[in-house]
């Protein structure tokens, strides 16, 4: 099948708007709840509350949320995804393998580990703040006070936080190499592969998208054109997204908090896989302040997983900043991930057995 390409067009909306006023309400429930906590810390818990189910209602991705990109607001972007298919479909039971990689990038004035690492300080932060209200709540006499100031310590923290999210630019100075050239790079490398070698009893697909750092869509303005295609009862994707790095690999099939598990099955058989062939895949959950495109497909019942790698090397360190170039890209890495995807492909009786007993 030749290559095709699926344009469309999203609104900046939620990019500039919408996730940044979510992060605001955010504050809001943090300022309500600290300031009832001495006075009425009853009313102080039922904020607490109210502000930790909507953090984890808004970690997931939902699929109204897409509908967000339609709002003629904040202007719109033009981008495409590319698609290539090699077999086709005269088995009901042929399983589609889906590998994919977006092809875009961006900087921001802070990189992509600190806004991670800001957003796990956020969460333990939250975590202590509920604590110490409920030691306020039933136990108002412990501590002298140790309580409010956990509290009011953990306010503190979550309200830099929240500062940092909502005034964190993004730019257009990074050449994008670990995120995303490396998954792209591997990508080309399994179509080149595959074509030579096409695999039997399959029908391997590969995705190049656009406008991921947006928010994913490439991957779900391709599904609402396409999806009818891809049956979930037989469908599995495997997404590579910053897989340069000389850290441990990542497997990630999982999204939100707390987490959705998006691939019961493929995470675990590919990770077997990979340990048959000497490599540990390392299971990775997907934190706050971070999104991969297996979380469209995941949302929407496929079994999916992200490929990556963590650590804290320079590639890992670099991303979303003018210093993600091709110097600290790892080729031993590049290598590693594709071996596991042909392995994959290639494991023969026994990715049969897998496709059909779902």
């Amino acid at each position: 099948m030749a290559p095709e390409e699926v344009s469309f067009q999203v609104s900046r909306f939620p990019f500039l708007f919408f996730f940044k006023a979510v992060v605001a309400l955010w504050g809001g429930g943090l300022a309500l709840s600290l300031s009832t906590l001495t006075r009425f810390p009853q009313l102080s818990l039922v904020f607490i509350a109210v502000t930790a189910g909507a953090v984890a209602f808004f970690s997931r991705w939902h699929p109204w949320m897409e509908r967000l990109y339609n709002v003629p607001l904040f202007g719109t972007v033009e981008s495409a995804t590319l698609h290539g298919q090699l077999g086709s479909d005269p088995d009901s039971k042929a399983p589609h393998l889906v590998f994919m990689a977006h092809y875009d990038s961006k900087s921001q004035l802070l990189p992509g580990f600190i806004r991670a690492l800001v957003s796990f300080l956020g969460l333990f932060a939250l975590l202590a703040l509920s604590a110490a209200s409920l030691v306020v709540v039933f136990l108002p006499g412990w501590g002298s006070g140790v309580p409010a100031v956990v509290a009011y310590g953990s306010g503190a923290i979550m309200a830099v936080m929240i500062l940092l999210m909502l005034f964190n630019p993004s730019q257009d100075k990074s050449p994008g190499a670990m995120d995303n050239a490396s998954g792209v790079a591997v990508l080309l490398a399994l179509s080149r592969h595959f074509s030579l070698e096409p695999p039997g009893g399959a029908v391997l697909h590969f995705l190049f998208t656009g406008a991921e750092e947006i928010g994913l869509c490439g991957s779900f303005r391709f599904l609402a054109e396409r999806q009818q295609d891809f049956p979930p009862e037989r469908t599995y994707v495997v997404n590579l997204d910053g897989v340069g790095g000389t850290e441990k690999l990542l497997v990630v099939d999982s999204y939100g908090f707390p987490p959705s598990i998006t691939a019961r099955r493929l995470g675990k058989f590919i990770r077997n896989r990979a340990r048959a062939l000497g490599v540990r895949l390392h299971r990775a959950p997907l934190v706050l302040g971070a999104l991969w495109d297996h979380v469209v497909w995941g949302a929407r019942g496929y079994e999916s997983v992200t490929l990556s790698v963590g650590g804290w090397d320079r590639a890992t360190l670099s991303v979303h900043s003018s210093d993600d170039s091709e110097r600290h890209i790892n080729a031993g890495a590049l290598s590693l991930a594709f071996k596991i995807c042909v392995d994959w492909v290639s494991s023969g009786e026994e990715m049969e057995g897998f496709a059909q007993n779902k």
